[in-house]
């Protein structure tokens, strides 16, 4: 699995662009970790993973939200 991050400092957001095929608890974990190494959090019961190919954008200090597919 290969995690991308995009910053855009301007916005205080984080792009994270994923392309895989996993079980939702898979994702959650693998995303949880990354997002923790890089001092940030997801918060629980936010996200939905329906697609193999997908945008995740993390604004610090807010939710995450899921993007159709690029």
């Amino acid at each position: 699995m290969r995690i991308h991050f995009i910053p855009q400092p301007e916005a205080g957001v984080f792009v994270t662009l994923c392309a895989f095929e996993v079980i939702n608890l898979e994702i959650r974990i693998h995303l949880r970790d990354a997002f923790e190494r890089n001092e940030h959090q997801i918060r629980s019961g936010i996200l939905k993973f329906n697609l193999k190919s997908f945008c995740v954008i993390l604004v610090k200090n807010k939710p995450c939200s899921v993007g159709n597919e690029l």
